[in-house]
């Protein structure tokens, strides 16, 4: 995009090429060029347009003929809506932000609905007066839509109890969303006389016979059509909330899903400003079956009203128990099921309400259950289905019994309150005695488990100071195997001939390796009993320090080192020190087969630590040993390939889990390997 600028022939707009304009206009555009979000400038006495990649896709087809142009020359339909904010920021230089606006846009080939939330910001020539305004601009009409759809969705009828109450709902919803539904027909199917009855419509004054032939159609073959010239079908012209007519319709079966039967058909109108996509659609199709669904379920309740002696039969032949009780919460019937789990017979149960002071009812936490707040009085109290709720009944027998209940509010009052509830309950003493079992299991798990956590940390204690002993033991015979080798060289050397001469050699250089190895142990002994001494360490000249250590490791040898800027982290110098020594030194070592070892240290900035990371062009090593690496005296190479003890890794390890960090390794045989370790952001 700012190559187009650069390249666009700005004679016309009076501002001349870029390089000419102001520095501060330059400065500008070369920040919403950099600006991910759609932003444009308005410049000087025409409000000339400078805008970026962003701002070009809300332009449509007028990108890029209107780059340069002036407002009113690009937006002349919505010039008028902004003006008066456009004086208010020139001449005041007020910052102004304007949520979902609608803004009528010209694109796609039609006048379209469109909401835009955006500012004006005012900007600044070089003299210092105000000579244009920044917009930041998002566009939000898919969010408006879907929000203003799914309220649209939500009124269907959501507290209609009765036939006429689902219509009247209906229709208020659809009155309420006109740009979507410029008109609304429904018709719903009479069984009786085997044709469509018109039972609520929005948006038409008369509704001609045609409709319901092609509603008749759709019906019949139970798919979707849509009526592209609806004026030819309804006769004349049809105008909604818009100045332009209603041109098209879209006629819907009404059922919940294609597996269920259409009872009806519905007419919804098209917007002449909105694109009909899948959105639009899917929209219509969510309209049709949600008021299925509303129709299908108060023609249900009626029928449960109608059907209420059928389930009292069907009710006393359950193992659940059933209730059932009236306004007044009063129980009217319960079958056998319920007089066994309750313990009492038909007689007393008839007529009791859940607020009879007979009733010894606990929650599950052992406290009292107030009458009133059992399931079946708060769902007569809220109209609203209590399921699943819990609670414990003490018998008369004193046993307690533990019910798992369900209770549904009937329909039946003329103000729309329950006319009733019935309720399920079944027995979950069982249940509830596992799940106890289960809870006193889990708290010894626990206690074991915590046992065996102060054993392994005691275990792991007695080791480490085992380790330490041995390896002070270890150091003393070391030293004299160590002395009195050099003793007999230097006194038996003349006399010695060349192979006992090497025997010697071999001796010393095993017992120096025997002592460099109990340093070692020594060392990661330590690193779990050493305090740490906290503070804020430069990694950066952390490193610096050591390679300067290490410099006589690769006298002789081509090593290109990679360092980038290190951050400071929260953490032990000393120990952080042994790290980077342990790493950079496997690294020299591992790369001195190569003519030329290239060795990069970096870092990373994560959200709550820093991932440092060491990589190497050495012998690598295969994967599946991975495990291996930071184990104590374990070693991927043999003694006579690279020198060493087995110990450096593992007490790089050590030191990085006492930070509270992470190490990890890969590596590609014969290309190298790469370290990892994270520290936390701060000390835990």
């Amino acid at each position: 995009m700012g190559e187009r600028i650069r390249q666009h022939d700005w004679s016309s707009s009076g501002l001349g090429p870029p390089e000419t304009w102001p520095l501060r206009l330059q400065g500008y555009t070369d920040m919403i060029l950099r600006m991910p979000t759609p932003a444009i400038i308005f410049w000087g006495p025409e409000q000339t347009q400078i805008y970026n990649a962003g701002y070009a896709i809300i332009m449509g087809p007028r990108h890029p003929r209107y780059l340069g142009a002036s407002y009113r020359e690009c937006w002349p339909d919505t010039y008028p809506t902004i003006y008066p904010w456009m004086r208010r920021v020139l001449d005041e230089g007020e910052v102004i932000q304007v949520d979902k606006t609608l803004i009528p846009v010209t694109r796609h080939g039609f006048t379209e609905e469109a909401y835009f939330t955006f500012s004006f910001v005012p900007l600044r020539d070089d003299d210092g007066r105000i000579n244009g305004f920044l917009q930041p601009v998002n566009e939000v009409t898919e969010e408006v839509i879907a929000e203003r759809r799914l309220a649209t969705l939500r009124a269907i009828a959501p507290r209609a109890t009765t036939h006429a109450e689902v219509m009247q709902e209906t229709a208020a919803a659809f009155r309420g969303n006109a740009q979507d539904l410029p008109f609304a027909v429904l018709y719903l199917w009479n069984d009786a006389v085997h044709t469509l009855d018109l039972a609520v419509h929005h948006g038409l004054e008369m509704i001609p016979e045609p409709l319901r032939t092609a509603g008749e159609q759709v019906f019949a073959s139970g798919e979707a059509s849509k009526v592209e010239d609806f004026e030819a079908l309804l006769g004349r012209s049809h105008t909604g909330p818009w100045p332009e007519p209603t041109r098209s319709a879209m006629i819907l079966p009404l059922r919940r899903s294609p597996a269920h039967a259409a009872g009806g058909v519905l007419v919804l109108g098209i917007s002449p400003r909105l694109h009909f996509d899948e959105k639009y659609q899917a929209f219509f199709e969510a309209v049709a079956r949600e008021l299925a669904a509303v129709i299908e379920q108060q023609r249900a309740q009626q029928a449960l009203r109608e059907s209420e002696a059928l389930l009292r039969t069907t009710f006393a032949s359950l193992a659940e128990g059933i209730s059932l009780q009236d306004a007044d919460g009063t129980i009217r019937f319960s079958n056998t099921a319920a007089e066994r789990l309750l313990g009492l017979t038909a007689d007393q149960l008839s007529g009791r309400t859940s607020e009879d002071s007979r009733w010894h009812a606990i929650r599950e936490d052992g406290s009292p259950f107030p009458g009133e707040e059992h399931p079946p009085m708060v769902a007569l109290r809220t109209g609203q289905p209590q399921l699943g709720k819990v609670l414990g009944v003490r018998r008369s027998d004193g046993s307690l019994v533990w019910l798992a209940i369900n209770a549904l509010p009937l329909p039946g009052r003329e103000d729309g309150s329950p006319g009733g509830v019935v309720s399920s309950f079944f027995d979950i003493t069982e249940r509830k005695a596992a799940e106890a079992r289960i809870r006193e299991l889990n708290a010894t798990l626990e206690r074991r488990v915590a046992e065996r956590t102060r054993e392994l940390e005691e275990a792991n204690r007695e080791l480490e100071a085992f380790s330490y002993s041995v390896s002070h033991d270890l150091r003393a015979p070391l030293r004299h195997i160590t002395g009195f080798v050099q003793l007999l060289d230097k006194r038996a050397r003349s006399v010695l001939d060349a192979k006992s001469q090497e025997f010697l050699k071999t001796i010393a250089e095993a017992a120096q390796r025997g002592g460099q190895l109990v340093d070692d142990l020594l060392d990661f002994s330590r690193m779990s009993r050493a305090e740490m001494r906290l503070a804020s360490v430069s990694l950066g000249s952390l490193v610096e320090e050591v390679r300067r250590e290490l410099l006589p490791d690769v006298e002789g040898r081509r090593v290109t080192w990679k360092v980038e800027a290190l951050p400071a982290v929260h953490g032990d110098a000393a120990l952080l020190r042994l790290v980077f020594r342990n790493l950079l030194s496997n690294a020299i070592k591992y790369t001195r087969t190569k003519p030329e070892a290239v060795i990069e240290i970096f870092a990373h900035a994560l959200p709550e630590e820093t991932e440092v990371v060491v990589r190497d062009n050495g012998v690598g090593f295969e994967m599946e040993f991975v495990g291996k690496l930071f184990g104590v005296f374990q070693r991927l190479h043999s003694v006579e390939e690279f020198e060493g003890t087995g110990i450096g890794l593992a007490n790089v390890r050590r030191v990085v889990h006492r930070h509270g960090g992470r190490v990890w390794a890969e590596g590609v045989p014969g290309q190298g390997a790469t370290f990892h370790f994270t520290l936390p952001l701060s000390s835990r």
